[in-house]
């Protein structure tokens, strides 16, 4: 099982940001050096070579350049829906639909600034990464994604997530209780 957490700095703004992340990373009892994410439009797609982490940090990513309503952000937005399990799609629906579920239920995940990864469960077909996110509105979000490794079809052997669940509290001390 792999244990640890990732930091994805994204546009940092100063040290209220430090200290958050500083005091989130204590509580993890990880360290890691901060990896800048570049702004791209050319997002990974589901291959087997991916883990959970990677592809959990791939569905930021896009939900963070999905801001807006340029065609740029419709491709972003796209980028995430497409790390979604068969499953997951089954439940959610389109791609608008998708799209229209994350911009009200999810926004702060659009053009969030920061998020750190911690593997909290990695089996063979199952994963569990929790992420630490600041949003665009500088507020601590905390949520699980559930994942699983596609067994047949399109995606065999490919991590893809089933589920994004909030986790209770809006603090970085929330993140104790995985």
């Amino acid at each position: 099982m792999k244990t640890g957490a990732t930091l994805l700095k994204m546009a940092p703004r100063g040290r209220p940001v430090l200290r958050w992340l500083s005091l989130v990373l204590l509580m993890t009892a990880c360290s890691g050096e901060p990896t800048p994410v570049a702004r791209t439009d050319a997002f990974p797609a589901p291959a087997p070579s991916l883990t959970p982490q990677d592809v959990v940090s791939a569905q930021l990513q896009a939900l963070r350049q999905a801001g807006g309503d340029s065609q740029a952000a419709d491709r972003a937005m796209a980028a995430a829906y497409a790390f979604a399990s068969p499953r997951n799609k089954a439940g959610v629906g389109s791609l608008d639909d998708f799209s229209s579920m994350v911009r009200s239920s999810y926004a702060d995940m659009v053009a969030h600034e920061q998020v750190i990864l911690t593997v909290v469960r990695e089996g063979p077909t199952q994963a569990a990464i929790a992420a630490a996110l600041l949003t665009a509105g500088r507020q601590p979000r905390n949520y699980m994604f559930i994942l699983a490794r596609q067994t047949g079809g399109e995606y065999a052997d490919c991590w893809m997530t089933d589920a994004v669940l909030p986790l209770p509290g809006d603090s970085p001390e929330a993140l104790q209780a995985i």
